[in-house]
């Protein structure tokens, strides 16, 4: 019980810093730094998807023995460190979205029967939280 809820609180706390970029744009700071913390907003969500399809993968060679499914936690880490040369700056949000709920539907699908509903029900909060950021 006491990994659920450090589990919860790195996870909500974790949200945060997508929101960043928002509290500060009404703050009337220039705009060179809200360009920066835009930037780093899609670096963070990045390094989220990457952590995620990490974990992905690490579940699937676990529990999941079933090596033909190795290749999908990868499609989003791919497709989502591979934005900066390919898409325009308006493209790269819709990316990074596009790859954190990629990633949930990876867990949801595919990995749902190895993860507790608790789990999986945070982590469709912390999806949903984390694309409305790009929204705001």
């Amino acid at each position: 019980m006491k990994n659920k809820r450090k589990i919860i609180i790195l996870t909500v706390l974790g949200i945060i810093p997508f929101y960043c970029k928002s509290i500060f744009y009404f703050s009337n700071i220039d705009a060179e730094f809200n360009q920066l913390l835009e930037e780093l907003s899609l670096l963070y969500g990045a390094l989220i998807v990457s952590f995620l399809s990490g974990m992905q993968w690490q579940r699937i060679v676990d529990r999941k023995n079933d090596f033909k499914y190795l290749i999908l936690p990868m499609i989003p880490l791919l497709l989502v460190w591979l934005y900066e040369s390919f898409f325009f700056k308006s493209y790269k949000e819709l990316l990074i979205i596009t790859c954190l709920i990629l990633s949930f539907f990876i867990d949801y699908k595919l990995i749902k029967n190895t993860l507790q509903k608790w789990y999986l029900n945070l982590r469709a909060f912390a999806t949903f939280m984390a694309v409305l950021s790009y929204f705001i």
